[in-house]
């Protein structure tokens, strides 16, 4: 835009004449104004190396090389830079000197039209000989004449016939007049706007009521513009009153709703704003609906976030399930207590998994939707289906592993549901009596073989912290869950629950929230342990996987011994180590605690670094069943 346009609006505007413009212009032509045979014309700056090669700057090889695929060149004059000082001559009233840049730039033209992107300025420069090297060979230059540029720049050839234009008509043609005489010939004025309702980027449905305050008498215009229905709009007026407050109903559409609001007082002054309505509702029969509390998103009580900031409080918080039928299609929604988009996406940090349980139907699957999850689907909960939803991506599969059909994402920051749907054929019917939905929800990570946020010892930037602070209790460190015991209370097998999924953060379902919490004078966390104790169904069981799978933590502390211990399991393996595991049951405390007590390690295996003596860490307790 040439210096001579005027900012209209709010900012600052400055005159064509202006003394600063004719002083900067100065500063240009000494600084980038170039002559050539053609006329003069400008470089975009100075030091540009965005062209083909002059050799006395920038490094450049060969005289008149390409600019590619070195990257290293030298920038010469564009001729859409002297239109934009002709239109500057112009509105300065100096037509007649507008005319020398319009000769320039048909001069340095290969043809009626054909505005290039830059001109040579520069001496001539002979064609290389055939057979050069094409990174360094010259197409040949003539001075005021096409550089080896685009031509024609279309852009530049535009501003050309709109130079021609304003100089038949001595003046911009293209200068709207309704805006000059509002903001140039006359000096528009503002009012005052305030309006109270409804909050900006909230969420509602229905109806909402506009009010406010404005000066009295001024006539408020609010207009609904739909932006998920292809920026529909409908238009509403009020009157303020004496007092200057007004009030109008707008009628909301479904989606995201913006809100213009504009004040016009009886003698043109004018104020604005905008708020942000969302309606974001399933045009569909709810058939299901779990609601759960706020706060519970630390897995059994130790888990925490990572700590870059692009993870905000709440953002792994499930608050809401819902489950509609919405014709040929089947609805869910998720609704979490954050939904900061995250890495460019409205749903970037969280990955959603929905095992769907239908009756009587085969094959079914109890396993996670990836072997790298840690957990199992209860068999009562075997699933036909598997719905995986995330920011980038998307997971449907069957028990088999076929894919049955595609998901329809979405997601609203304001409402923080994320809605997904897949059509009834795919997913194998109409939920009804019998069906059921186990919902998990975790950090999505692209960069993660099963596409899941990893889990550390404590949290780091990007990963999730199986305890918020190290241990620091003397516990033999990287423990491993070898083979399951060889003697072992039945007790045990019992009480021992398998293992909640490692990234699920958020117990919603468990029937006490205190399950699962560590007890209350155990302070110190040893997360290498790979022992996981949880007891969402009232009993514990364990499960020996002879790998690392399924095993979690153990909180634990320098622990003596307590009165009422029993012991429930001896010479239980754990890597190389040797451990009996007691339960310790507490005067003050209605639950037992697990014990482990390390008894030393097994023949023929090495335990450098764990020595025989005893050592006890107790467990997270839980009622047992």
């Amino acid at each position: 835009m040439s210096l001579s346009r005027q900012t209209l609006g709010c900012a600052e505007t400055r005159n064509a004449n202006d003394a600063d413009v004719a002083n900067s212009l100065k500063v240009v032509d000494a600084t980038i104004l170039k002559s050539t045979n053609s006329g003069s014309g400008w470089l975009r700056y100075n030091g540009d190396g965005y062209g083909d090669c002059h050799v006395t700057t920038n490094g450049c090889p060969t005289e008149g090389a390409p600019w590619a695929p070195s990257n290293k060149g030298t920038g010469h004059i564009w001729p859409v830079l002297s239109e934009e000082r002709a239109q500057q001559e112009l509105a300065t009233g100096r037509a007649p000197a507008a005319g020398a840049p319009l000769n320039a730039i048909m001069a340095g033209s290969s043809g009626v039209g054909l505005m290039p992107e830059q001109d040579w300025d520069a001496a001539d420069v002979a064609p290389s000989p055939y057979g050069t090297d094409p990174t360094v060979a010259s197409i040949g230059f003539v001075n005021g004449k096409p550089a080896g540029s685009a031509a024609p720049l279309t852009w530049g050839a535009g501003s050309f016939v709109r130079l021609v234009a304003d100089l038949t008509a001595h003046r911009s043609v293209e200068t709207p007049s309704q805006t000059v005489d509002r903001y140039v010939t006359h000096q528009q004025h503002g009012t005052t706007l305030t309006v109270t309702a409804p909050a900006d980027q909230s969420a509602a449905t229905g109806t909402v009521t506009v009010t406010g305050t404005a000066a009295p008498g001024a006539t408020i215009d609010i207009v609904d513009v739909a932006t998920d229905h292809g920026s529909a709009t409908t238009n509403a007026q009020a009157i303020a009153g004496a007092d200057g407050s007004f009030s109008q109903a707008v009628t909301l559409n479904t989606g995201t709703n913006t809100i213009v609001i504009t004040s016009t007082t009886p003698d043109g002054a004018t104020a604005q704003t905008t708020r942000t309505v969302v309606e974001d509702i399933v045009e569909g029969t709810l058939l299901y609906d779990a609601q759960d509390p706020t706060g519970d998103d630390n897995g059994p009580g130790n888990y925490a976030y990572p700590t870059a900031s692009d993870f905000h409080p709440g953002a792994y918080d499930m608050t809401d399930f819902q489950v509609y039928d919405t014709g040929s299609t089947v609805t869910f929604r998720v609704q979490t207590r954050d939904l900061t988009p995250t890495f460019g996406s409205p749903l970037g940090a969280q990955l959603i998994d929905v095992y769907v349980h239908q009756p009587a139907v085969s094959p079914t699957s109890t396993a996670a939707s990836y072997p790298q999850r840690n957990y199992t689907i209860d068999a009562t909960g075997a699933w036909s289906r598997m719905l995986e939803v995330q920011g980038f991506g998307q997971r449907f599969i069957d028990a088999s592993g076929a894919t049955p059909g595609t998901i329809t994402i979405s997601a609203n920051q304001i409402s923080r549901y994320i809605t997904f749907s897949v059509t009834k054929a795919a997913l194998g019917g109409t939920p009804a009596s019998g069906w059921g939905f186990t919902v998990t929800l975790t950090g999505q990570d692209g960069f993660s073989s099963d596409q899941a946020r990893a889990f550390t010892s404590t949290p780091g930037a990007y990963s999730f912290g199986v305890c918020a602070v190290a241990s620091t209790g003397g516990v033999p460190g990287q423990l491993r869950s070898g083979q399951g015991p060889q003697h072992q209370d039945p007790r045990l097998q019992r009480w021992v629950e398998r293992p909640l999924p490692p990234v699920r953060l958020d117990q919603d379902r468990r029937t006490d929230p205190q399950e699962g919490q560590p007890s209350g004078h155990f302070k110190q966390v040893h997360p290498e342990l790979r022992w996981f104790i949880a007891s969402p169904q009232r009993q514990w069981r364990r499960m020996y996987s002879g790998s690392n799978l399924g095993m979690r933590v153990l909180w634990c502390t320098n622990w003596s011994a307590r009165p009422a211990e029993r012991p429930v399991a001896r010479d239980v393996r754990l890597g190389s180590l040797l451990v009996e595991v007691h339960v310790a049951q507490r005067a003050d405390r209605p639950s037992p605690d697990l014990v482990v007590i390390h008894r030393g390690c097994l023949p023929g295996r090495s335990c450098a670094g764990h020595p025989g003596s005893a050592w006890r860490c107790s467990c997270t307790h839980a009622r047992p069943s």
